[in-house]
């Protein structure tokens, strides 16, 4: 059951201003929230930060044509070991005013690109070492909501490693501290919430849960969605797929990813079983409000 606009009565006036944690493995990882982000931040009165695992040194296969901006020889290994993760933090950045992102913590670990859990986090310098990085800035931050990604069996390590850290940590919090955890995945028109394919090797079709990590279990049943294609402005012509496109052009570095523009639909949020029910009413009332009326006059310099 796919849950979008007006599917619940509507959240008081006075409903929480949500304040947001992405946890994510890779600078542009955002995109999978970026609409639901802006909408946020620009007019619920909310307020996201992010947090980035890796250093994104991994990403330059498909630098070529970015490699006149920077005048670095971006494909070359070395050399982007060397210069990519700074142009790659300026990237994420720029791409963070567009959206709205409070502040970004930079972990730094390595990026190199695998599908194997343990070998990344090996990479990243030991499980238990991401894990406290990550509870510090949970616990300090008090955050109602962490959107993190879904841990496929065929996504990148990365990104499974985002999202499991991610539970664990969340999991090992007093239940009264928790917030509420989410993963987003994006979905094109034509796909079924419940059929939904996040990317070629991102396959959340049939995803229940990752292995026998019963913590990583979703509710197949609940899936809250925001569209990118909501009508808004003079003659219903402005959406916010346009602001997406402003996020990807930001990284421009990652020339593969400008493929993207206006690929993705829907931005579809699956719940975690770890959640409370309680902690799901508040991410119902959530997505009530953000699939609420769209008015020029809402949005905020």
């Amino acid at each position: 059951m796919a849950i979008g606009l007006h599917s619940f009565a509507r959240a008081p006036s006075d409903q929480l201003k949500p304040k947001v944690l992405i946890v994510v493995a890779h600078p542009d990882d955002e995109y999978f929230f970026a609409a639901t982000t802006y909408r946020i931040t620009h007019d619920l009165g909310g307020l996201v930060d992010q947090l980035v695992i890796t250093d994104g040194r991994g990403g330059n296969r498909y630098s070529l044509l970015s490699q006149p901006v920077y005048h670095e020889n971006l494909t070359d290994s070395e050399v982007a070991a060397k210069v990519l993760p700074k142009i790659r933090r300026q990237e994420l950045e720029e791409s963070g005013k567009i959206l709205g992102i409070r502040k970004h913590f930079f972990l730094d670990h390595l990026d190199e690109k695998t599908l194997d859990l343990e070998k990344t986090y090996a990479l990243w310098g030991g499980k238990e070492k991401v894990k406290q990085e990550l509870r510090e800035i949970v616990t300090q931050g008090d955050y109602d909501f962490i959107f993190t990604l879904l841990p496929t069996e065929l996504n990148h390590g990365h990104h499974k490693a985002a999202g499991i850290l991610s539970l664990e940590v969340v999991n090992e919090m007093k239940a009264s501290a928790r917030p509420v955890i989410l993963a987003s995945v994006a979905r094109t028109v034509g796909e079924s919430a419940e059929a939904v394919k996040q990317d070629d090797p991102q396959d959340s079709r049939s995803y229940v849960q990752y292995g026998n990590m019963g913590m990583t279990k979703i509710l197949p049943a609940l899936t809250l969605t925001f569209d990118r294609n909501i009508q808004f402005g003079f003659n219903g012509n402005l959406n916010y797929q346009m602001v997406v496109s402003w996020m990807i052009a930001a990284h421009k570095t990652q020339g593969a990813f400008q493929q993207y523009f206006n690929k993705h639909r829907y931005e579809d949020f699956k719940v975690f079983q770890v959640n409370s029910p309680e902690a799901i009413n508040k991410t119902k009332a959530l997505f009530v409000r953000l699939n609420d009326s769209v008015k020029d006059s809402q949005f905020k310099p």
